[in-house]
């Protein structure tokens, strides 16, 4: 039998040092102090493999909608919640949020100073320290809703998006309006003063100019008409005149750099966040007590159903108490257009309504997964499916007049578009695709991966291709729940409605 050597930690390497209570010399182990230093190092170490582990974690986000216009009650909540998810946050991370800023065509300007200040407040507030803010846009902000945006972190937009006049809402010019916005623009920093100067007072003049001396900035009135009588002026672009409201879209606010980007993909978006996933901070919604109404879409979609469907709903927002629709769903399609209307209507709701809701009770196929696809939350029944055929042909050409409202669904609802479209479109081929960096997954097919993209061969050695995602029949309600279709299951309405946190099944319409 052979015996294998052990090297002992206590080797004879000894080390004389004379002993306070003797004139002896007592030896001491030099292996004692190696042992408890490598004892360090290897807890150092270890504290590091923790930390790289932690670091190559998928990265998750929140998302949240800032309801336009904003009043006292949603205000509050907004913070409240806020703060709710900070605490939670370890003190040397930070957790980014997307302020989703609602789009209110009905009153885009109604947002008072007041609960305007108290979220751009409360978001710049050291409680809130450890979360990342990030104000994204789709469409056009004026009034006091502007002042949140540019009191965040960051601003991502659509191509879409436009900020405005921020006192559209005020009677008369009041100087305390115009001291705070740059008091909180400075303290953030995303935004230049003066180009905030312009937006909370339509009667000022901004230019954005270069000086004498090669200097770019923006200049207001007062600035700009010393710097034009000292002849330090080279050249100089009016973005307002005095007395016009200043208007900055998408390209404006990108080429300014405030904007971190503009993106036409939840798929963009994400990868400019350098997130994996983004979560709802509160399915629930914002403001208060959930009151429903109930459509049922069953059989055929027709364009006169769509109409009359419309119609019932709209009527049921008129005495401003409903809040919610539970879209309850057993269909094959029919009418591609109209499911094209309906899905970009819902997946857009405009206070007083705050969500739109679906329940498949048996199945969504063809154009009918659409309309499904564009409620937020989608619950499903155990036994339903969504996607496959249905009694509408779709195939790719039939669906490119219709890309840009699929890009919207599923920027609105965060789900992926190549899933979308690969449930209405059978021949569509989606694989799913992790990023070898932050590990977020994406599906999209080998030409979506690879589109608008400089490089093709960088793009593509940034993902690890996995299995190809099987749409052609339809998905199960696990399938599409793991895939992120899906938010859930419910056995009954009565269980989808009571999820919404209605206390009874709505009335239908």
């Amino acid at each position: 039998m052979k015996h294998s050597k052990t090297r002992q930690c206590c080797a004879p390497w000894e080390l004389t040092v004379p002993n306070s209570s003797s004139s002896l010399p007592k030896p001491i182990t030099v292996c004692r102090f190696l042992c408890c230093f490598a004892a360090i190092i290897g807890g150092f170490t270890e504290s590091l493999h923790a930390q790289d582990a932690a670091e190559s974690e998928p990265k998750t986000g929140y998302e949240t909608n800032v309801p336009n216009p904003l009043d006292a009650a949603s205000a509050t909540q907004l913070i409240k919640n806020l703060t709710e998810l900070a605490s939670s946050v370890p003190d040397d991370r930070r957790t980014t949020v997307l302020l989703k800023f609602m789009v209110d065509s009905s009153a885009p300007d109604k947002t008072s100073f007041e609960d305007a200040l108290k979220v751009a407040r409360g978001i710049t507030s050291p409680d809130l320290r450890r979360l990342k803010m990030v104000a994204f846009l789709d469409g056009e902000i004026t009034g006091h809703s502007v002042l949140p945006i540019i009191a965040s972190e960051a601003l991502v937009t659509t191509p879409e998006a436009v900020i405005g006049n921020a006192v559209a809402n005020e009677t008369q010019a009041d100087p305390t309006i115009l001291l705070t916005y740059e008091s909180i623009a400075e303290r953030r920093g995303l935004f230049p003063t003066p180009i905030v100067a312009a937006l909370a007072d339509p009667g000022l003049e901004l230019a954005e100019i270069t000086r004498v001396g090669g200097e770019q900035e923006y200049a207001t009135t007062k600035t700009l008409n010393e710097l034009r009588k000292q002849g330090k002026i080279l050249k100089e672009n009016i973005l307002s005149p005095d007395g016009i409201p200043l208007i900055l879209d998408a390209q404006r606010l990108r080429s300014a750099r405030i904007s971190a980007g503009i993106v036409d993909t939840v798929e963009q978006r994400l990868e400019l966040l350098d997130l994996a996933q983004v979560e709802p901070l509160q399915r629930a919604g914002l403001l208060g007590e959930a009151q429903g109404a109930m459509l049922e879409i069953t059989g055929s979609i027709t364009g006169g159903r769509v109409k009359r469907w419309q119609s019932n709903l709209s009527a049921t927002l008129k005495s401003g108490e409903t809040n919610t629709w539970l879209i309850s769903m057993d269909s094959t399609g029919g009418d591609l257009n109209g499911s094209m209307i309906l899905a970009g209507w819902f997946s857009k709701p405009e206070p007083p309504l705050r969500t739109v809701a679906a329940n498949i009770s048996g199945e969504a196929r063809g154009d009918a997964a659409l309309v499904a696809l564009a409620c937020k939350p989608l619950l499903m029944g155990p036994d339903s499916t969504i996607g496959g055929p249905g009694s509408y042909a779709i195939s790719t050409e039939v669906l490119e007049p219709y890309e840009e409202v699929i890009e919207q669904i599923a920027i609105s609802t965060n789900r992926p578009a190549a899933l979308i479209r690969g449930l209405l479109d059978p021949t569509a081929v989606v694989y799913r695709y992790t990023n070898r960096r932050t590990g977020r997954i994406r599906y999209a097919t080998e030409e979506d991966l690879v589109l608008n993209v400089d490089d093709p061969d960088i793009e593509k050695a940034k993902w690890n291709r996995g299995e190809q995602i099987e749409l052609t029949q339809g998905l199960n309600a696990a399938t599409a729940i793991s895939l992120g279709l899906a938010d859930g299951e419910a056995e009954s309405v009565a269980d989808a409605a009571k999820s919404l946190g209605l206390t009874e099944t709505p009335p239908l319409v």
